[in-house]
């Protein structure tokens, strides 16, 4: 077993060609931040985190032939977004955002505690900053989230994406609603069809009338999602 004394010894244990080793330094740094972010004289701004280990966590996300390094590196891309916003932005700026919401749209053979993982990710990244939040919404979060709640693995899944839907949900300034239905709509037919249930279009159509660029563009694209789905969806527009 690889010993790691030093931050430099992570950083080089995440980057050997062994995938044990990398495993081994991956758990490593996991359980001493998170020991060290529980201790209250441990500041999160006192916490300095190389640009390499979360660019190799990254990565290890798609490992699908290496589960065990999949959820590791997921968990300590977690634990960096408990983090401060400097820590957050690490995160965000590596793409990490863009490999969650693909693990959870994944069809194939994803590991449940893996995307169980990725919903603790999303929530810790939104949470605390509005502008975190958005990103996180137009990365597709929600439409990525919204599946398991209909059909969640477990009730821990459940129980997660719901409190990752209420940090989305949550902050100010408050997305709009015009907002919200453009990123619902940017999912499944079903999704969409949600929207027209809602008896939102007419409302839609009236805000194409606005002068603000926040408001129009928007109105504007989910307008425009909904006439794209199918002739059925195109006619009730209408």
């Amino acid at each position: 077993m690889a010993e790691f004394k030093t931050t430099g010894d992570i950083v080089k244990g995440v980057s050997s060609s062994d995938d044990n080793e990398r495993l081994e330094a991956t758990t490593f740094f996991r359980v001493r931040l998170s020991e060290r972010l529980s201790t209250e004289n441990t500041p999160p701004s006192k916490i300095s985190i190389p640009s390499a280990l979360v660019t190799q966590f990254v990565s290890f996300l798609d490992r699908k032939d290496f589960p065990e390094l999949q959820i590791e590196a997921a968990k300590a891309l977690t634990n960096i977004a408990c983090g401060t916003s400097a820590h957050k932005k690490l995160v965000i700026r590596h793409g990490a955002l863009e490999k969650f919401v693909g693990l959870l749209n994944s069809t194939g053979n994803v590991v449940h505690d893996l995307r169980e993982q990725v919903v603790c990710a999303l929530g810790n990244v939104a949470v605390d900053d509005y502008k975190d939040r958005d990103i996180v919404l137009r990365k597709g979060a929600l439409t990525a989230l919204l599946p398991h709640v209909n059909q969640p693995a477990k009730p821990s899944m459940l129980q997660n994406v719901v409190w990752t839907l209420s940090n989305l949900c949550s902050g100010k300034p408050h997305i709009s609603l015009d907002q919200a239905l453009s990123y619902i709509s940017d999912g499944t037919t079903d999704h969409t069809e949600a929207v027209i249930d809602a008896s939102v279009c007419t409302n839609l159509v009236h805000l194409l009338n606005d002068s603000s660029p926040s408001v129009l563009i928007p109105a504007l694209d989910t307008v425009a999602k909904i006439a794209s789905i199918n002739d059925k969806l195109t006619q009730v527009q209408s």
